[in-house]
């Protein structure tokens, strides 16, 4: 991410852009330089709008037992998601384990740079998107009014929970958050 320039890009100047970050900021954490370079080369070919999309938990402490804690409480929440949901699908249940696994091993069993993915809170987020004079777009009350209606399509939909957290919305597993989704422009 650290080479990556706005060249590279090839964006013309009549064009619209948009920059969609599903799960990849979480991973620069540990590398401040990557990030500070990627929000650089972002900021420079102005994007309309930037979706962001990150797992909505605080897992970032240099303390170990903040960490297993905030890391219980958000696996503890995943295995009983994908009990629920895929209990009949027992393959796509252990590629997903799998996944879970990986993410448990990085947080509790990694220090320092071995730790790779440092999930942070949607609160951090906006103080760091701040920095780079950037302001939270709010989703508006028919999306989230929407989202309830598909997530209450699926047989364990009542057990997921779709709230708004200031301007982004979060998406949960019975009260506990997993992942927040918001809209951000450059002022």
């Amino acid at each position: 991410m650290i080479e990556i320039t706005e060249q590279q890009l090839e964006i013309e100047d009549d064009e619209t852009v948009v920059v969609y970050a599903p799960y990849v900021l979480r991973n620069m954490v540990s590398r401040p330089a990557c990030l500070e370079s990627l929000m650089s080369v972002i900021r420079n070919i102005k994007p309309t709008i930037m979706i962001v999309l990150e797992v909505d938990a605080n897992l970032n402490s240099s303390s170990f037992a903040i960490r297993f804690i905030e890391a219980l409480f958000l696996y503890s929440a995943f295995f009983d998601c994908v009990e629920t949901c895929l209990k009949d699908e027992i393959t796509a249940r252990m590629a997903f384990e799998a996944i879970l696994f990986e993410g448990i091993r990085n947080i509790v069993a990694a220090e320092g740079g071995e730790r790779t993915v440092r999930n942070v809170g949607i609160e951090v987020w906006r103080r760091f998107f701040a920095r780079y004079g950037m302001v939270e777009i709010g989703f508006s009350e028919s999306s989230l009014y929407q989202a309830r209606l598909v997530a209450r399509e699926f047989a364990s939909g009542k057990f997921s929970t779709l709230d708004a957290n200031g301007k982004c919305l979060t998406v949960g597993w019975k009260g506990t958050p997993f992942h927040s989704i918001s809209a951000w422009r450059f002022l």
